[in-house]
């Protein structure tokens, strides 16, 4: 009967093999076989005595794969394969419990995440009880973070001012829902985070409101000019469009007008004050039909007090040339 291959690529594999030893390779495809069968686990001593490897070779190579993120030491010596790096893994439904005494067993035969734990301690600045040192460790355990994407969520949360557990565990949930596997992934999730919230204190700031908090439908519209990819200058521009044809901050005007522009392809303040200028042109004809814009007249509907428009769109290059 014709033997099954095993499938042993993965780009954690790729990445890390040309500095492993044959020995380690060895060891690697005896555990990846095992997982690809039946998701099992084996033992130190089970590979040892399978693979006629001597206990301190096999010790040397079970330290060096889990060093390389490629296999995990579990309790009582049990090794298992790592989940690929950024692959989305199935969750089960609660975080494990684990023995008293089982995690700390682990830390100490484990030294790779012994200095995850040391390190840990130091970026959120206080040793940590035994029951956060279990929700860390189940982060590697559950989740199959890796000890340096776990260390790098660490840093995330203390950069918001959040230290508590319940607080990293839900953003490690929420990463690994979003398919977070490596730092890389998570150094562009942390860099688009940081772009937004500068773009929400920006859009705060023009329209005078950064001196309290966001209401939930103005991050909700702020969010959704920000995926639109509105610039701020543009939604400055229709905040004092806004203000001068409402006389109040309207966020539901905003957005029309936004997205009315968006569509058109406007993205400066300039070309928005040209396509006003065009519609003016345009509407000079009707001048004597008194198709004056009312007070909550949305942009779109073809009737506009053009003077005024004209003169909001002068004081707003002002405004914008004395900032330079």
């Amino acid at each position: 009967m014709a033997q099954r291959g095993v499938e042993i690529g993965g780009q954690a594999l790729l990445r890390v093999l040309p500095g492993l030893d044959g020995e380690c390779v060895k060891l690697y495809i005896y555990i990846k076989y095992l997982s690809e069968q039946n998701g099992g686990t084996t033992s130190v001593s089970e590979v040892g005595r399978f693979l006629s490897m001597p206990g301190e070779r096999v010790g040397e190579a079970v330290r060096e794969l889990v060093r390389q993120g490629l296999i995990r030491l579990g309790a009582q010596g049990s090794l298992s394969l790592c989940p690929e790096a950024g692959a989305h893994v199935p969750l089960a439904e609660e975080a494990p419990s684990y023995r008293p005494g089982e995690v700390g067993a682990i830390l100490e035969s484990d030294k790779q995440l012994s200095d995850m734990l040391a390190l840990a301690q130091k970026i959120l600045g206080r040793t940590l009880s035994y029951s956060a040192i279990e929700k860390l460790y189940g982060l590697y355990d559950w989740l199959g973070m890796a000890p340096e994407l776990i260390l790098r969520l660490l840093e995330y949360c203390v950069e918001l001012g959040k230290k508590d557990m319940r607080y990293i565990e839900k953003v490690a949930l929420s990463w690994h829902e979003m398919g977070i596997g490596t730092v890389a992934e998570a150094e562009r999730y942390i860099e688009r985070q940081s772009y937004k919230r500068t773009y929400l204190y920006q859009i705060q700031k023009e329209f005078g409101i950064a001196d309290r908090k966001l209401t939930a439908s103005e991050t909700r519209y702020i969010g959704e000019w920000y995926t639109m990819g509105v610039p701020v200058e543009l939604a400055a521009f229709a905040y004092d469009y806004s203000v001068t044809k409402t006389g109040r901050l309207a966020m539901a005007y905003i957005n029309k007008v936004l997205q009315a522009w968006m569509k058109e392809g406007i993205r400066t303040a300039e070309q928005a004050q040209e396509s006003l200028k065009r519609r003016s042109a345009a509407q000079q004809p009707q001048a004597g039909k008194q198709n004056q814009a009312k007070p909550f007249e949305v942009y779109g509907s073809g009737r506009y007090d053009y003077e005024e428009i004209d003169a909001l769109a002068r004081r707003k290059l002002k405004k914008m040339i004395g900032k330079e």
